[in-house]
Formats: structure tokens, sequence, C-alpha cells
């Protein structure tokens, strides 16, 4: 649970901006702001569907699916059917190029990749440059011109602190690529603020991603709506706001609040189609969102820059703002993202739903 988000200037270090986290968030918003790494979701998901028992199977490749069916096909050649097919299947979903073909549904580049790697926390406190960086538990955000920037925060019980490095994707390939590239990134960022260089000779082994989404589509549903995309499958978005995995999760609690309103298997399809309803302006705002705060951060030195630093001076000094560039700390923007409830906004939409339908029922009984 990090105290802020440090803004730092590139080359020196400097604090340009100040996004308070903890313990603001729990009075805010009523929860503490967590960081976590990716696989330790994962492993947070995989032990409550156990205990849920929920069956999870292991190398099972969907090679085909069937929409007028309801069934998938598995690499062993075994068809499965079910009433509701859920696929969150990634960015480069198989259901969403069966349900919308290829086209305007594959990941689209943008010039970007990142770096990934993790340094020992016991090595940084060796070093005085380093050692500062983790004195306090906050998340540390280096921003330069040129499509760079560098985030570190520390997990795994603060023994480990994570890096991602974003620069120009180079020659970088459209998927996951396990060489390694320490020297690279060491180069990439030669000149930056020394903590940070200091930080980076410290890296043994990283690897590099592309930098991806995709455009929202209008539906995340089968015609007859027995299949349903969520997550990356669905709205994979740039990753400025920290917020695409999130989205799942919202995702995730909105299907299960709608499909509690389906009391038979023929209500299914209003269950996805309430979903939809939902789900599509909400990912589509914060993935725009998500967009315009990449440009933000990722500001050449000059004029735009220092206006950008500038209107952050307020909240770096601790004094008080009413809006800022920085969206991790611009109350708007809080109030919009982390004041969302999934369920209640499917609530509403049902209720919504069954007034009209109530509606009609009366306008039918009048006219008989």
């Amino acid at each position: 649970m990090p105290d802020s988000l440090l803004w730092r200037r590139w080359e020196n270090g400097r604090i340009i901006g100040n996004a308070r986290l903890n313990p603001q968030s729990e009075e805010l918003f009523g929860t503490p702001y967590y960081v976590t790494h990716r696989a330790h979701l994962h492993e947070i998901l995989h032990q409550k569907a156990a205990e849920l028992g929920v069956v999870i199977r292991l190398g099972c490749k969907v090679e085909k699916y069937d929409l007028d069916a309801t069934s998938f096909v598995l690499a062993s050649g075994e068809v499965v059917h079910a009433d509701l097919i859920v696929a969150a299947d990634g960015i480069k979903s198989l259901a969403r190029k069966t349900l919308l073909g290829s086209g305007n549904t594959e990941p689209r580049n943008h010039g970007l990749a990142v770096y990934r790697a993790t340094v020992s926390i016991e090595e940084m406190l060796k070093h005085e440059r380093t050692a500062l960086l983790v004195e306090s538990p906050n998340v540390h955000l280096w921003v330069g011109g040129n499509n760079h920037h560098a985030i570190a925060y520390s997990f795994a019980n603060d023994k480990l602190l994570n890096l991602a490095l974003t620069h120009p994707a180079e020659g970088v390939p459209n998927d996951w690529d396990g060489c390694d590239h320490v020297r690279q990134l060491q180069k990439d960022f030669e000149g930056w603020d020394p903590a940070l260089t200091t930080l980076l000779r410290m890296i043994k082994t990283a690897v590099k991603w592309p930098i991806r989404d995709i455009a929202v589509p209008d539906k995340f549903s089968s015609t007859c709506q027995t299949l349903v995309l969520i997550g990356d499958a669905a709205h994979a978005m740039l990753p400025f706001m920290a917020s695409g995995a999130a989205m799942a999760v919202e995702d995730a609690a909105a299907l299960a609040e709608s499909l509690r309103f389906a009391r038979h298997k023929d209500m299914v399809p209003k269950a996805i189609a309430i979903f939809e309803q939902v789900r599509i302006p909400r990912v589509k705002h914060v993935h725009e969102a998500s967009f315009r705060h990449g440009y933000t951060l990722h500001l050449a030195d000059g004029p735009e820059q220092r206006r950008r630093d500038q209107a952050m001076e307020k909240e770096a000094s601790g004094q008080h703002f009413v809006s800022s560039p920085n969206q991790w700390s611009d109350p708007t923007v809080l109030s919009w993202l982390y004041t969302y409830k999934p369920a209640v906004a499917v609530r509403m939409a049902w209720a919504d739903h069954n007034q009209e339908g109530e509606k009609t029922a009366k306008r039918i009984h009048v006219k008989m």
C-alpha cells in the first residue's frame, strides 16, 4: 500500500507531482489503494475460484468456437458445450475474432514498448541513492520526452522492486520477447536521474513487451448473446491509467450481477444485453483517458512540458488544488474513476428495464 505516486523529472529525480494514495484513498473511496503484481492477482483469483469449487483445467487451448451450438473445440478435439461462454482470452482473443472478424479488432501498435525487470530491495539498501527510493512506500515515476518514462514500486512483501520502462518500439516483436535486454535498457535511459541509472545497473535480466491496445468494439457478445467477451479480449487499453486489470474486475462484477437477474435460461440474453449497455460506455471512457494520459506523461522538454509541471506545483508542495494534469490526483478524474460501482450500475439498468417493461404491459392492457 504506497503512500504516494511521485512524478519525478527525468534528469535529476526532482519531484514535480504527487498523487497522495494512502490513507487518502480509504478516506475518499472506502478502500485502500493497493499496488500488486499481476502474478499475485492471478494467484488470489485462482485460490478463490478453487474455494468456490470451480473446475480449473489447464493446457486446454481453444481452437474454434461454434456460436450456433454455444460450444467450443479444444486442441485435443474435445467439444465443450455451455449455456453461456465467457471469453477472457486476452488481447489476441480468438473469441473476439470469431464474433467480429479481423479488420478493426486486431491489436494496434503505438510505437511503444516496455522493458520489465525486478531488483532486490536488499541490494538497493546497500547504496545510498537507491536506498532513498525505498525508505518510504512510494511509487516512483520518472517522466521524460521522446516517449520514455520509468515506473518503480515494491511488491512481494517489500522484497522486490518492480520496474517498467517505456520506450520507443524500434524493432519490437508483436509479442513477449524472451531475450535479455539489460544493456539496451541501460543505454536507453543513460543520462537520466543518477538514482534511476544506479538502480538499472542492478538489473540482472529484463524482458521486452510491445504496448498495444484494440479499438473498443460496439458489441461484446454474439448475436444470440450466448458468448460474451470480458477483460482485454473486449477492451485492451494502453497502461497509462493503470486501470486495465481493474476494468476486467469491473466486468466480472457487472456480469455476475446482471446474471443474478436472469431467473431462467431464457433471460440470459437480456442479462448480457444489459451488461453491454453498462460496460461499453464505461470502458470507452477509461480507454480514452489512458490514451490522453500517455500523451501527458511523454511531453518533450519545452513550453508544454513546463506548463504541465507548473500545473502540478500545488500538489507537489502539499497545497490545496482543484485540478491537475496528473490523472492519478485530479479530483474530477478520481471521482468518476474510483467511485464507480459496477454492480450498482447494473442494478440501475435492470430497474430501468423493468420499469419500461411495466409501462409497455400497461399500454398493451389499455389497448385490449
